[in-house]
């Protein structure tokens, strides 16, 4: 592992607070978190990641000695080559699902991971403090996690490609905002999924909704809720979508992922206005984590907005 020396001035990003010493100095770091204050390396080598902390990591360029499985929609191809050998620690943090033998066995210098707000994590946090310097970063729903990856990035030495990725995303959010906010007058837009024969709405609170929130890109009225990252309707309420003037889906290997081709193919979709215009644009990740692949997500809006212009 390349070596990173954590040397960075104090800050305070997404609930984590990092007292970092001064530029040159080789000492550790100090980090206080919702756990309790925790003391990493400055230049950790053996870090295992997990969660959205093992997306970061990938996609930064740095190979953790392990790390959660990881969905192939959260990596660049380059994150993708990186996980390829890197020992599977667990599925995730969630539900007893990490395999503690397996980290200690990697003899790692650093845990970095990610745990939802709401739940007690702290056997969790005693674990793998046990095993080595552990820092946990809770994040506050879907709409949040791209403060959290920051934050993620930051603890792992990654704080420069975060922020110059948040500042790409900042500057395209600026120039974008009042186009997309002029796509009021088309109507709602929508970014949809499948899940056991159902529709599959991305609410407000959701990885896209915070996304469209910045934008200021309204959403259908069914979708308008703090409740749940999305909202679900049986195939026989696709008409409640009738008023959505562009869609948006997965894809998977530049096809229609498995869980939205029979949405795709249903009569009564294929009869709304937009659908039956072309106005529907797939992605390879309608689950944005991170403000490098929020940037990716805004690719995917230009074309659409593309469309809507020329409609």
């Amino acid at each position: 592992m390349t070596r990173r020396h954590l040397t960075r001035r104090t800050f305070t990003l997404g609930g984590l607070a990092l007292f970092a010493p001064a530029a040159g100095f080789s000492g550790d770091l100090k980090v206080a978190t919702a756990f309790g204050p925790v003391t990493i390396p400055a230049a950790p080598e053996r870090i295992v990641a997990l969660d959205a902390a093992a997306a970061v990591a990938a996609n930064y360029g740095l190979r953790p000695v392990g790390a959660t499985t990881v969905s192939r929609t959260s990596l660049t191809e380059a994150g993708a080559q990186i996980l390829a050998d890197v020992p599977v620690v667990g599925a995730s943090t969630y539900g007893g699902q990490l395999r503690y033998e397996a980290i200690l066995a990697l003899r790692p210098d650093l845990i970095v991971g990610m745990v939802r707000s709401g739940a007690d994590h702290s056997a969790l946090y005693r674990k793998l403090s046990a095993i080595a310097p552990t820092v946990l970063i809770q994040s506050e729903g879907a709409g949040a996690l791209l403060e959290t990856s920051d934050a993620l990035a930051a603890t792992m030495g990654l704080e420069a490609q975060a922020q110059a990725d948040r500042d790409a995303y900042g500057a395209r959010v600026a120039k974008s905002h009042e186009r997309w906010s002029g796509a009021r007058q088309h109507g709602p837009l929508a970014v949809i999924s499948g899940r056991d024969r159902q529709i599959l709405i991305h609410s407000s609170i959701s990885w896209t909704g915070r996304i469209f929130r910045d934008l200021g890109v309204s959403l259908p009225p069914v979708a308008r809720t703090d409740e749940a990252n999305g909202v679900q309707l049986s195939y026989e309420q696709v008409d409640e979508l009738s008023d959505v003037q562009g869609f948006l889906y997965p894809t998977l290997d530049g096809q229609p992922s498995p869980e939205v081709q029979p949405i795709l193919d249903l009569p009564g979709f294929r009869r709304l206005p937009a659908v039956a215009s072309g106005r529907l644009v797939g992605l390879p990740d309608i689950w944005p984590e991170m403000h490098l692949t929020a940037n990716r997500f805004l690719d995917g809006l230009d074309i659409l907005m593309n469309k809507l212009d020329a409609a």
